[in-house]
C-alpha cells in the first residue's frame, strides 16, 4: 500500500528518527556499561561505529539496485519461484525448531510446567483465569492432550505448528500491505531469527494470539486492496471493514493490545488511489466518518458478542465482566527511562540492537519516493504497541514483547521494501473498472493509388516488403506526393521587332519656337 506524502509524513519521519536513535543508543550504552566500559569517549565511539557500517550498506544496496538492468521474469515464473521460496523457508524453520525440541524440553522453565500441569487430561476442570486469552490457550492444549496424550513435548510441537501458520498468515497480510520484498524479508526473519525460534519453543499464549492477530491483519490487507482500487465504498469494502472491526473487537476482548490494529485503519484517508483521475473527479467521495462508523459498529459488535458469551458461561453480569476486563488491562503505572533502556538484556538486547541498526536503513529510504510512502504507517503501529508496554498494560500471562518484536520486524520489512525500490521496475497497477468509451465516428477512407511494395525508407537505402500470406495488401499514398506546376512569371513584349534605324522618336525643335498660335 502506498500513502500520499504530506507534511504529517515528515513529522512522523522526524519522530521515527528520534525513537530509533533513542532506543539504539539507550540499549547500546546500557549493554556497554554492563561490560564495565564507562569511559564516555569509548561509549560514543563504539556506539557510532555501527552507524558507518549501516551507511555503507545503504550505499551498496542502492548501487546494486541501480545496476539492475535484467529483464523481469514472467509472472508464472515469479509466482512459482515465490511459492518454492516460501515453502523452503517454512520447512527450514520447522526443521530448526525440531532439532532444538529435546533441548527445549530439558530446559523447560516453571511457566512451561504450569501450563502443562493445568492443561493435561486428569479429569479436573481447566483452571479459570482472569484473562480470556490464557483460558483459550488452556483449552487448546487440553484438546491436543486429548488426542495425543499427556506428552510434554506435544505442547512444544503445538507451538511450532502455531508459529509456522502465523508466519504464513503474516506473510500474505504484509504482501498486500507492504509488498512482496518486504513480506519475504519478514518471513525470513520469522523463520530463522533466534528470537522467534526461542519463542516458538516455550509454552505461551503469545504465539496463539499472534496467529489470531495476523488473521485480522490479513482482513485489513484485503480491505486496503479493495479500497485502493474502487471509486467508492462498495458493499465488498463495507463488509471487509465491518469484518475487520469485528475481529479487532474479538482480539480486544482477549487482550487490550488488539486495539493497536485500529491505528492501521486511520490511514485509509491518506491512501493513494490506484484509479483514473476522472473517477476522483466525477465519482462519489465517501466520507471518512462512514468508515469510522462501520469500524465502530464491527468493533462493538465483536467485543459485545463475546462478552455476552462470557456472561452466559460464567453466570455473571455484564457489569462485572466489563469491570474485570478494565481491572485486568488497565494501566499499571509507567516505565522510567532507565527501566525502558534496561528492559531488554542479554542476547535479546543484541538481537534488538541489530534490528534497530537495520531499521536505520529506512531513514534515507523515505526520500526515494517523492509523492508516496508506505513506511510511516508502521511507525505509528510500532509506537502504539510500545506505548502499551510503556504504561504496563500487559499481564504476567501475556507479555507484549513478542508482538512488539513483530511490529519492529514489520517496520524493518517496510524499510527494505523502500530500499529496493526501482523507479523503472514497478508492479503494474491492478485493473480498474472504467466506464464504456464513447462511440467513435467512422473515418472516411480516401482512395489512393494502388502500390504493391511497401516502401520503407532507411537512411540512404530503400527496402520493399512484400505482403505475407494471408495479409491484406496495404495501399499507401504516393511518395513523393505529386506537386502542382511551377508558376512562371509573365513578361511584356511586342508582336514584331523594330529595326534600330527606325528607333527614332525625337523631333528637333528650335529654341526660339514658343508654339504660339498664328
Amino acid at each position: 500500500m502506498a500513502f500520499v506524502k504530506n507534511k504529517f509524513s515528515y513529522v512522523l519521519w522526524a519522530c521515527y528518527i528520534v525513537l530509533i536513535g533513542f532506543a539504539y543508543f539507550g540499549l547500546t550504552v546500557s549493554g556497554l556499561q554492563s561490560l564495565s566500559i564507562t569511559d564516555k569517549s569509548a561509549l560514543i565511539c563504539i556506539s557510532c561505529l555501527p552507524l558507518f557500517l549501516v551507511a555503507g550498506l545503504f550505499a551498496l544496496i542502492r548501487w546494486c539496485v541501480g545496476r539492475y538492468t535484467a529483464a523481469r521474469p514472467p509472472v508464472q515464473a515469479s509466482a512459482a519461484f515465490e511459492a518454492i521460496a516460501v515453502g523452503v523457508l517454512l520447512v527450514t524453520g520447522v526443521v530448526i525448531r525440531a532439532l532444538m525440541l529435546n533441548a527445549a524440553a530439558a530446559l523447560a522453565v516453571y511457566r512451561d510446567i504450569c501450563y502443562f500441569e493445568g492443561a493435561k487430561v486428569t479429569g479436573q476442570a481447566i483452571p479459570l483465569t482472569a484473562q480470556s486469552m490464557e483460558y483459550f490457550y488452556y483449552c487448546l492444549l487440553r484438546g491436543v492432550f486429548y488426542v495425543v496424550g499427556n506428552h510434554f513435548t506435544a505442547g512444544f510441537i503445538l507451538q511450532i505448528v502455531l508459529q509456522t501458520i502465523s508466519s504464513l498468515i503474516w506473510y500474505f497480510a504484509l504482501k498486500k500491505l507492504i509488498g512482496r520484498i518486504g513480506a519475504f524479508f519478514f518471513l525470513i526473519t520469522a523463520t530463522v531469527f533466534p528470537f522467534f525460534v526461542n519463542a516458538g519453543l516455550q509454552y505461551s499464549p503469545e504465539v496463539l494470539y499472534a496467529l489470531l492477530y495476523g488473521l485480522v491483519l490479513l482482513l485489513i490487507g484485503f480491505y486496503y486492496e479493495k479500497e485502493r482500487e474502487s471509486a467508492s465504498l462498495k458493499w465488498q469494502n463495507a463488509l471487509l471493514l465491518f469484518a475487520s472491526g469485528l475481529g479487532i473487537g474479538f482480539l480486544t476482548y482477549l487482550d487490550a493490545i488488539g486495539l493497536s490494529l485500529i491505528s492501521l485503519l486511520v490511514f485509509v484517508k491518506f491512501l493513494k488511489k490506484n484509479r483514473p483521475d476522472w473517477l476522483d473527479e466525477n465519482g462519489e467521495k465517501e466520507s471518512f466518518a462512514l468508515h469510522v462508523l462501520l469500524l465502530a459498529l464491527g468493533y462493538f459488535a465483536g467485543k459485545g458478542l463475546f462478552m455476552m458469551i462470557d456472561v452466559w458461561q460464567n453466570h455473571s453480569s455484564l457489569q462485572r465482566i466489563m469491570g474485570a476486563w478494565v481491572e485486568t488491562f488497565g494501566p499499571k503505572g509507567s516505565m522510567s527511562l532507565y527501566e525502558l533502556s534496561t528492559s531488554v538484556t542479554g542476547k535479546d538486547a543484541l538481537w534488538v540492537i541489530i534490528v534497530l541498526l537495520l531499521l536505520m536503513l529506512g531513514i534515507p529510504s523515505f526520500f526515494l519516493k517523492k509523492e508516496s510512502e508506505n513506511q510511516l504507517i508502521w511507525v505509528v503501529f510500532a509506537a502504539v504497541i510500545a506505548l502499551f508496554c510503556f504504561f504496563k498494560v500487559e499481564t504476567p500471562a501475556m507479555g507484549y514483547g513478542y508482538l512488539l518484536f513483530h511490529a519492529l520486524v514489520v517496520l524493518l520489512a517496510a524499510g527494505m521494501q523502500n530500499l529496493f525500490y526501482m523507479p523503472g521496475v514497478e508492479q503494474a497497477p491492478a485493473p480498474v473498472k472504467t466506464q464504456a468509451p464513447a462511440p467513435v465516428k467512422p473515418q472516411i477512407s480516401v482512395p489512393v493509388k494502388k502500390q504493391t511494395p511497401d516502401r520503407v525508407s532507411n537512411g540512404s537505402t530503400d527496402r520493399y516488403r512484400q505482403p505475407e500470406n494471408g495479409e491484406k495488401e496495404i495501399k499507401y499514398i504516393e511518395n513523393p506526393l505529386p506537386l502542382p506546376k511551377k508558376h512562371e512569371k509573365k513578361s511584356m513584349g511586342y508582336k514584331f521587332e523594330v529595326p534600330p534605324e527606325k528607333m527614332k522618336y525625337d523631333i528637333q525643335v528650335s529654341d526660339a519656337d514658343d508654339f504660339d498660335l498664328k
